[in-house]
């Protein structure tokens, strides 16, 4: 944990680009409690300079928007708004810039105002690499101040606020039947009884629209022995065929669509938010969920599977329970690319899936010409997913020495 006490100012210019989380993790970090910061943004970013505002006035701070229009590469107006607000400022009282965000062309420009003023200022830049705000001095090197997960937690309505994509009140966070979702994932690991279980949820099934709905009456006996145990246990009628509507009402589901939608692939969600929240505690984990419906900046809708914050960094997981491969390669593009929309390039993203070679397909987009760090965990070869996870968060633990 890093004392950031020292390096707070009264006053913080911050630069704000495409991507305002650094921005707000300065801010956090860097301004005193109900400090002034002065949000220096241009014509194509004022809305993400609007957003940041929002969240930084409900935390307590003092906010004002500078635009520059379109002059964000001209250096004399640059100058000029910076020298424009540091007259305002009472000389004796604490400066700091924080230059993450913006163009280059502000983060110079804004750099030499700020020396041509003669203040004493506290030049600051946050190293996503290093997961850590570096401090600037003159004739010294650069000074490290890593940022751990007991300096700053950020929860995923936060960070979706961020981008003006808030949450609804009923987004879930919890896992129904994690028992089940449990044995589900054990019996897709084996080539035998996952083929077992997908012949029985055809022939159980009927198609509806673009899913699968049970039939009235459902044969348990064709499932592998594990599920039918576990099923017949909490039912009071112990014959082997049933009607789906008393299977839903006994399981805890509100309808045989519901029941349906589960079984067709929305168990291996629950299954993974259930493995995550038993290292919420052990790995700092500040708030996870799953199936977050967003959409940014008006584009079309899309969804976090599951998801969760650890410090200020997100951890973004796609599911599904295809064994094939194009589907499997699209669901993790997709993540990826709006996990670095959301997270910026911290974003951390995984496929959870039952695809025979995930290590080809890692290893596939890595080839790409934009090159995707993810991982992929595939429940037909993944003995313990809870570890796997566990594992993950700690390649990327970089700050946190008591973890």
């Amino acid at each position: 944990m890093t004392d950031f006490r020292p390096y707070q100012r009264q006053h913080l210019f911050l630069l704000v680009g495409g991507n305002t989380l650094p921005n707000y993790v300065s801010a956090r970090l860097l301004a005193v409690a109900q400090g002034n910061l002065y949000l220096i943004h241009s014509s194509g970013t004022q809305t993400q300079a609007s957003n940041l505002e929002q969240q930084l006035l409900q935390d307590g701070y003092q906010v004002e928007l500078r635009s520059l229009q379109d002059a964000d590469s001209n250096a004399y107006k640059i100058r000029e708004l910076v020298r424009g607000i540091l007259a305002q400022i009472p000389t004796d009282e604490s400066i700091g810039l924080n230059y993450t965000g913006g163009t280059k062309a502000m983060s110079v420009h804004a750099y030499i105002a700020f020396g041509r003023a003669k203040r004493q200022t506290l030049f600051t830049y946050l190293n996503p690499r290093d997961r850590a705000i570096m401090v600037d001095h003159a004739n010294n090197p650069a000074e490290k101040l890593p940022i751990s997960a007991q300096d700053i937690s950020l929860s995923l309505q936060t960070l979706f606020q961020l981008h003006n994509t808030p949450l609804a009140d009923e987004t879930p966070n919890s896992a129904h039947l994690p028992q089940l979702s449990g044995l589900l994932a054990q019996i897709c690991s084996s080539a035998q009884t996952s083929t077992q279980w997908r012949n029985w949820w055809y022939q159980s099934t009927l198609r509806y629209a673009e899913d699968r709905i049970f039939r009235d009456f459902i044969d348990l006996s064709r499932l592998p022995l594990k599920l039918v145990e576990f099923i017949r246990d909490r039912l009071s009628n112990r014959n082997s065929r049933v009607k789906s509507a008393y299977l839903a009402q006994n399981l805890g589901f509100r309808s045989v669509i519901e029941m349906s939608n589960w079984f067709g692939g929305l168990w291996l969600e629950h299954y993974t938010l259930a493995c995550i929240k038993t290292l919420v505690d052990s790995h700092g984990i500040a708030d996870v969920g799953r199936n977050f419906k967003l959409s940014v900046d008006g584009t079309y809708g899309f969804e976090f599977d599951v998801a969760f914050t650890r410090c200020y960094q997100l951890y973004a997981l796609s599911c599904t329970t295809s064994e094939r491969r194009k589907l499997c390669k699209q669901k993790l593009l997709e993540a990826a690319h709006r996990a670095q929309q959301m997270g910026g390039s911290e974003a951390k993203v995984a496929l959870v899936c039952c695809n025979l070679d995930p290590e080809s397909l890692k290893a596939e987009l890595s080839t790409l010409p934009n090159p995707v760090k993810v991982k992929v965990f595939s429940l037909r070869t993944t003995v313990n997913l809870t570890g796997e996870i566990s594992n993950w968060i700690a390649e990327d633990i970089i700050n946190d020495l008591d973890f």
